[in-house]
């Protein structure tokens, strides 16, 4: 069976919703418009009145809307060298970026990660990762893998939605094949999943062959997943797989720490112990998002999005295929109706109605709170142990943040935004910052509110409570967020390994059209918890120094989980273009600083004895905390900035597209749209 990449699922027993009057007409619209474009298609009949047109873009069609798009091939690094040592022309520069991982120490490779200097981990060889518009002419040139999936299924997907751009009215543009499901003329539409390939990643992910902070994980994250995903999917389980190796050593700081508690005398031992382990804590943050930053830079040197995005300049982003335009708005640029607009000052007007409807979810955090409180002092009254209730707030909290994502995505929704990164920024404004509250407000009322309040912590200190708290609250979330997760995913992924791959197009496509649909938000989702369960490493980190261990533990389960849940469900849309995730970062560098202040403020004024250190040693408290404000903004200097290494390739890249380096034919250095394959 000739590999389809594209499936259209149409109800031919009942009518549209929209404009067009059936789904036959729909149907045979499409057909006309894939025929025109060239693409091969083919309409099988499915099951209770369905429909399935699917769509297969060949080599050469994909090449040529490949230019169009303003893609990117990479070129093979064997050839461009040969045809370098050929011409007398060769790259200068960093010497050490052509060595190999064992000819450099471990030390200078952390170094280099961290601060941008030398090659890191990443182009260490000068004449690889460089990319050149996709372009026929460069078949000589093109990795064997270079038509392999994302890339020629996100083609077709965008020439199939070009091609059918069928007649629009004035609110709705058209916005690729999605469009139709958003206009009511298909049931669905999205890519099909490889089988075999499928087959292998469930297998994969049930056996759990790779530890999470392996680098054989790393490597399978930015090969396997980002050539099948793309790069958005790939980019979280990278960075899943980063976070969880440098989590390994705050693990053992704080197990480090709680040994230290254990077995020394309590005094100024254990205080100056937890100071410690408060800077370190701060060094750590500030080295972990720095070192990020630098990686997240060479892979996406490495999947030539930093290239295309260079090549292709500043270029119109795709609108949202939900998104619909006010009735007889005119555009304020061109004065006309020709597309569809919102005014913003509508948009302002429901974004204030979002922050009001955020204002009384939080308002309904705190609440639950107070009434969880009242639980727990009627239970210590009757005789009955107060971990009940911390239990109970920490079950509602789960359910509370689980609950923020429905509310943000449909108050994105009324906002319509008319681009994808705006629609999802709103979304991970809202649930962030009520996840954050909601998650935290317990303990921080233990921690500064409650002694104030209640004149003390019950038969424990304050600062024993906040860790009970925060280690209670951390594990109900994992344990209730694992568990959830993992029994359908698991049983969903057996499935998808025990299938075999079927010569039958109607009944491939027929098996994923049952599967769930993958939403964009799922990864959005995903890096929300990164980004909660950081917090709970960090905020409380001296109080709660076994949460890291505890974090560590979940994220071997979790990589399972998250790869288990996108192979369970039907193949989500590859992404091409993402080249940061800054957006997320920020806030665990912002969770990072706030770290500080926190810890400092449990050590000084919560911890037993920590009064006392900071009256007989005022000059070294002050030289702690000042250098753990320091490595705070030392992280925050380095964001959006790339690492030498990267910028030096970048420039190899441009060089060797120039008429200068005489490296490319004329017609392979055209940019796209220009010269003939």
């Amino acid at each position: 069976m000739a590999q389809y990449h594209v499936a259209v699922v149409l109800d031919t027993g009942a009518a549209t919703a929209m404009r067009l009057t059936d789904a036959e007409s729909v149907a045979k619209r499409l057909l006309t418009r894939f025929a025109d474009a060239g693409l091969e298609t083919a309409r099988v009949s499915g099951a209770d009145d369905r429909s399935v047109i699917l769509v297969r873009l060949p080599d050469a069609e994909a090449a040529r809307v490949a230019e169009a798009y303003g893609a990117t091939a990479p070129i093979d690094a064997a050839a461009l060298q040969r045809r370098a040592a050929a011409s007398g022309t060769y790259f200068g520069g960093d010497a050490s970026l052509g060595k190999t991982r064992g000819e450099r120490g471990s030390c200078r490779r952390l170094l280099g990660s961290i601060f941008g200097f030398g090659g890191g981990k990443g182009a260490r060889n000068p004449y690889a990762f460089l990319h050149a518009p996709y372009k026929a002419a460069l078949a000589p040139l093109l990795a064997s893998d270079a038509l392999e999936d994302p890339l020629r299924v996100a083609l077709a997907w965008r020439a199939a939605g070009a091609a059918a751009a069928v007649d629009q009215d004035e609110s709705a543009p058209w916005a690729g094949l999605p469009s139709l499901v958003a206009r009511g003329d298909a049931v669905a539409a999205f890519p099909l999943h490889d089988e075999g390939r499928r087959a292998a990643l469930a297998v994969l992910a049930k056996d759990g062959v790779h530890t999470v902070w392996s680098r054989s994980y790393g490597r399978f994250a930015e090969r396997d997943l980002a050539r099948y995903f793309g790069s958005s999917v790939a980019f979280y389980f990278c960075w899943l797989s980063h976070y969880a190796s440098w989590l390994r050593y705050l693990a053992a700081a704080g197990l480090a720490l709680v040994g230290i508690v254990a077995c020394a005398p309590a005094g100024a031992v254990v205080a100056f112990a937890r100071l410690g382990a408060a800077a370190f804590m701060a060094v750590w943050c500030a080295l972990l998002c720095r070192s990020w930053h630098a990686r997240e830079g060479r892979l996406a040197l490495r999947w030539g999005t930093l290239a295309a995005a260079k090549l292709r300049g500043v270029r119109p982003r795709a609108t949202r295929a939900a998104f619909r335009g006010a009735a007889g708005a005119l555009d304020p640029v061109t004065g006309r109706a020709d597309r569809p607009y919102f005014p913003a000052s509508v948009r302002a007007r429901r974004r204030f109605v979002s922050r009001i409807r955020l204002a009384f979810d939080v308002l309904i955090a705190l609440l639950n709170v107070v009434f969880w409180k009242a639980v727990h002092v009627r239970l210590r009254s009757a005789g009955l142990p107060g971990v009940i209730a911390t239990v109970g707030n920490a079950v509602a909290v789960f359910f509370l943040n689980a609950r923020a994502m429905d509310t943000a995505t449909r108050r994105a929704d009324a906002e319509n935004h008319a681009l994808d990164a705006d629609y999802d920024s709103a979304i991970f404004e809202y649930v962030l910052a009520f996840r954050v509250i909601n998650s935290y407000a317990q303990i921080f009322y233990v921690a500064f509110v409650q002694r104030a309040l209640e004149g003390g912590c019950g038969h424990r200190d304050c600062f024993a409570a906040v860790g009970h708290t925060a280690v209670v609250f951390f594990a109900v979330q994992l344990t209730l967020g694992n568990f959830l997760e993992l029994g359908p995913a698991t049983r969903a992924a057996a499935a998808a390994a025990a299938a075999a791959p079927s010569g039958d197009a109607a009944a491939t496509a027929a098996r994923q059209y049952a599967l769930a649909e993958s939403p964009d938000v799922d990864t959005l989702d995903d890096y929300l918890e990164l980004t909660i369960q950081f917090g709970y490493c960090v905020l409380f980190f001296v109080a709660a120094p076994v949460a890291p261990f505890l974090a560590l533990l979940s994220n071997v389960l979790e990589a399972k989980v998250d790869l288990l849940k996108r192979v369970a469900k039907r193949r989500p849309v590859p992404t091409l273009d993402a080249t940061t995730i800054q957006s997320y970062t920020s806030a665990c560098l912002a969770l990072g600083a706030a770290a500080v202040l926190t810890n400092a403020a449990l050590l000084l004024y919560v911890a037993p004895g920590g009064r006392d250190v900071l009256n007989s040693q005022p000059r070294a408290v002050a030289i702690v905390l000042a250098s753990m404000v320091a490595v705070a903004r030392f992280a925050y200097a380095g964001r959006g900035k790339l690492p030498g290494d990267v910028e030096l390739q970048l420039q190899r890249n441009e060089y060797v597209l120039s008429a200068d380096a005489k490296l490319l034919s004329p017609v392979e250095r055209a940019a796209p749209g220009r010269g003939e394959p």
